[in-house]
Protein backbone atom coordinates (compact mmCIF):
# COMPACT_ATOMS: atom_id res chain seq x y z
CA UNK A 1 0.00 0.00 0.00
CA UNK A 2 2.78 2.60 0.73
CA UNK A 3 4.38 1.99 -2.98
CA UNK A 4 0.32 2.84 -4.26
CA UNK A 5 0.35 5.91 -1.97
CA UNK A 6 3.84 6.96 -3.14
CA UNK A 7 2.38 6.76 -6.86
CA UNK A 8 -0.61 8.99 -5.52
CA UNK A 9 2.06 11.32 -4.00
CA UNK A 10 4.14 11.51 -7.24
CA UNK A 11 7.22 10.24 -4.89
CA UNK A 12 9.61 10.27 -6.37
CA UNK A 13 8.53 12.35 -9.28
CA UNK A 14 9.58 10.52 -12.19
CA UNK A 15 6.04 10.86 -13.88
CA UNK A 16 3.96 13.87 -14.89
CA UNK A 17 2.11 13.80 -11.98
CA UNK A 18 0.37 11.54 -9.50
CA UNK A 19 -0.89 7.82 -10.45
CA UNK A 20 -4.15 6.42 -8.78
CA UNK A 21 -3.95 2.38 -8.89
CA UNK A 22 -5.71 0.80 -6.61
CA UNK A 23 -5.10 -2.45 -5.10
CA UNK A 24 -7.14 -5.07 -7.38
CA UNK A 25 -5.35 -2.78 -10.18
CA UNK A 26 -1.64 -3.56 -9.74
CA UNK A 27 -2.00 -7.40 -10.45
CA UNK A 28 -0.62 -8.52 -6.90
CA UNK A 29 -2.00 -11.68 -5.11
CA UNK A 30 -1.68 -9.98 -1.82
CA UNK A 31 -1.52 -6.25 -0.97
CA UNK A 32 -0.29 -5.32 2.84
CA UNK A 33 0.57 -2.84 4.71
CA UNK A 34 4.06 -1.85 7.19
CA UNK A 35 5.51 -4.87 5.90
CA UNK A 36 9.28 -4.73 4.74
CA UNK A 37 8.80 -6.98 1.95
CA UNK A 38 12.88 -7.07 1.90
CA UNK A 39 12.98 -9.06 4.91
CA UNK A 40 11.20 -11.60 3.51
CA UNK A 41 13.01 -12.67 1.03
CA UNK A 42 14.78 -16.49 1.96
CA UNK A 43 12.30 -16.45 4.48
CA UNK A 44 9.11 -18.60 5.46
CA UNK A 45 6.14 -16.72 6.90
CA UNK A 46 2.30 -17.16 7.68
CA UNK A 47 -0.27 -15.44 6.23
CA UNK A 48 -3.43 -16.59 7.70
CA UNK A 49 -3.31 -20.47 6.79
CA UNK A 50 -1.14 -20.00 4.30
CA UNK A 51 2.38 -20.67 4.19
CA UNK A 52 4.94 -19.06 2.30
CA UNK A 53 8.67 -18.66 1.68
CA UNK A 54 10.01 -15.28 0.31
CA UNK A 55 12.08 -15.62 -3.08
CA UNK A 56 13.30 -12.43 -4.79
CA UNK A 57 11.86 -9.07 -5.53
CA UNK A 58 9.26 -8.43 -7.88
CA UNK A 59 10.12 -6.07 -10.69
CA UNK A 60 7.56 -4.53 -12.93
CA UNK A 61 6.68 -5.12 -16.42
CA UNK A 62 5.49 -2.69 -19.76
CA UNK A 63 2.35 -5.04 -19.53
CA UNK A 64 1.05 -3.59 -16.57
CA UNK A 65 1.81 -0.07 -17.97
CA UNK A 66 0.04 -1.15 -21.32
CA UNK A 67 -3.23 -2.83 -19.16
CA UNK A 68 -3.70 0.55 -16.62
CA UNK A 69 -2.82 2.80 -19.89
CA UNK A 70 -0.33 4.36 -16.83
CA UNK A 71 3.52 4.85 -16.79
CA UNK A 72 3.61 2.90 -13.84
CA UNK A 73 6.97 0.70 -14.97
CA UNK A 74 9.80 3.13 -13.86
CA UNK A 75 8.39 4.43 -10.52
CA UNK A 76 7.46 0.64 -9.58
CA UNK A 77 10.94 -0.39 -10.59
CA UNK A 78 12.36 -1.56 -7.35
CA UNK A 79 9.63 -1.70 -5.26
CA UNK A 80 7.02 -4.16 -7.26
CA UNK A 81 6.74 -6.92 -4.70
CA UNK A 82 8.18 -10.03 -3.54
CA UNK A 83 7.69 -13.50 -5.39
CA UNK A 84 6.74 -16.01 -3.09
CA UNK A 85 6.68 -19.98 -3.50
CA UNK A 86 3.46 -21.66 -1.65
CA UNK A 87 5.00 -24.38 0.84
CA UNK A 88 0.91 -24.80 2.27
CA UNK A 89 -1.84 -23.48 0.75
CA UNK A 90 -4.46 -22.32 2.77
CA UNK A 91 -7.26 -19.29 3.31
CA UNK A 92 -6.34 -15.52 3.70
CA UNK A 93 -8.22 -13.14 5.00
CA UNK A 94 -8.58 -9.35 5.39
CA UNK A 95 -6.46 -8.20 8.41
CA UNK A 96 -4.59 -11.36 8.84
CA UNK A 97 -0.98 -10.55 10.15
CA UNK A 98 2.18 -11.62 8.45
CA UNK A 99 4.29 -13.85 10.90
CA UNK A 100 7.90 -14.83 10.34
CA UNK A 101 8.46 -18.28 11.13
CA UNK A 102 12.30 -18.01 10.28
CA UNK A 103 14.61 -16.27 12.96
CA UNK A 104 16.37 -13.36 11.71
Amino acid sequence: MEVLDALLRNDPPLQSGPIKIGPADHRRNLTVLGVPLNHLVGRRFRVGDVVLFGGRLNFPCKYLEKLLGLPVYLPLYNRSGLNCVIEKAGVIRRGDPIEPLDAY
